[in-house]
């Protein structure tokens, strides 16, 4: 349930059980919302629960494991994303075309980041991973035209699929014990001279 605050402002303060996954589209279409705060008891955002909506901010509680495909997809005027410690998985284009956002920390809980999902990101200019990552998938940062600097935490490197990571890429920062590991491994390989330890 949301309260209304002012116009288009939503402070959503309970999700009743299976809100969000009635038809996937608990705000879908509600292009006004611009500010929404999410309660700490929040485990689960399912698919297009945010979708196209105009947030300025994106902050996702620590308690929130799982975000769904699309769920904030087309946020075009979101100028930061905050990811909870807690996410463990993040959907097919969960965060495409967030055209403002110019940096993103993916929490160490994360294993997963699913295909397109920061794709568009056009302002998007340093990601950092955290050590948990385990598979990056298809497209995942794909048309982030000015990503020059990516770091990942994790010993292993993760799966990298199909155009994952933007060639215009200048800098990849992993620790320093893997940088051998990362130069050889399928995909990372392709990005071997960009590949250093983080310092």
């Amino acid at each position: 349930s949301s309260s209304l605050i002012s116009s288009n402002v939503y402070t959503v303060k309970e999700i009743a059980p299976n809100a969000l996954t009635k038809g996937n589209e608990f705000f879908d279409e509600n292009v006004g919302i611009t500010s929404v705060s999410l309660p700490n008891s929040l485990t689960k955002i399912n698919a297009f629960a945010f979708y196209c909506c105009r947030l300025k901010d994106i902050t996702i509680p620590d308690s929130v494991v799982n975000i769904g495909d699309y769920a904030f997809a087309y946020c075009q005027l979101a100028e930061t994303l905050n990811l909870g410690s807690g996410v463990q998985t993040i959907g097919e284009e969960a965060f495409r075309c967030l055209e403002k956002v110019n940096t993103i920390t993916i929490p160490n809980n994360v294993t997963s980041i699913g295909e397109r999902a920061f794709m568009e990101c056009s302002e998007l200019k340093s990601v950092t991973l955290g050590n948990s990552a385990s598979s990056i998938g298809e497209s995942a940062f794909s048309s982030c035209s000015n990503l020059t600097t990516i770091t990942i935490e994790a010993i292993n490197p993760p799966t990298l699929a199909n155009y994952a990571i933007p060639s215009g890429v200048t800098a990849i920062y992993v620790p320093k014990v893997s940088v051998g590991a990362y130069k050889t491994a399928d995909g990372w390989k392709n990005f071997a001279d960009k590949i250093q330890a983080i310092a």
